[in-house]
């Protein structure tokens, strides 16, 4: 990508003293996740490894502030031509728009933190933080289709999403 200041992977999950990072609210297993929708909108064509970049940047904002598990992923990016997207004003063409589908329940601090660590790591990436627009879609249980079509709020999930 044109101005990337740093070609190396975010890294994810981020490592601590004595190892990996836990998440710290939940306690279940990994066939019992769900991670949220992602939709990363970019303008402009991007190589694989640039794409990868930016969907890794917005995958460890969501390890951060959500808890979720590191190889939890359902990350999708669109890219689109200058022209098919007007832009708001003062946005330049490295406008990223980050779109967060989740079950309801994370706290205003949770999504927060999402909101910082987003523009942070992408930061790293030389995306300027006034061309990062992070919007997250939270939606009851009884919305989602889960585990071959089952309603989620009729499935014991194994956890509570509170974090």
């Amino acid at each position: 990508m044109p101005g990337m200041t740093n070609t190396a992977a975010i890294p994810t999950p981020k490592q601590e003293a004595g190892g990996l990072r836990q998440a710290p609210l939940f306690n279940y297993p990994a066939e019992e996740v769900f991670m949220p929708l992602v939709q990363v909108s970019v303008i402009g064509e991007k190589t694989p490894q640039e794409k990868t970049l930016i969907m890794n940047a917005v995958h460890a904002a969501l390890v951060d502030a959500f808890g979720i598990p590191e190889h939890d992923r359902n990350i999708r990016l669109r890219s689109y031509a200058s022209g098919d997207w007007l832009l708001p004003p003062g946005k330049t063409e490295r406008y990223v728009l980050v779109e967060v589908f989740a079950f309801a329940g994370r706290s205003p601090e949770a999504k927060g933190t999402l909101f910082s660590q987003v523009v942070a790591n992408l930061g790293t990436l030389g995306i300027s933080p006034g061309d990062v627009f992070v919007i997250v879609v939270e939606q009851p249980l009884h919305n989602w289709g889960i585990r071959g079509g089952q309603r989620a709020d009729l499935v014991d999930l194994g956890y509570t999403v509170k974090v």
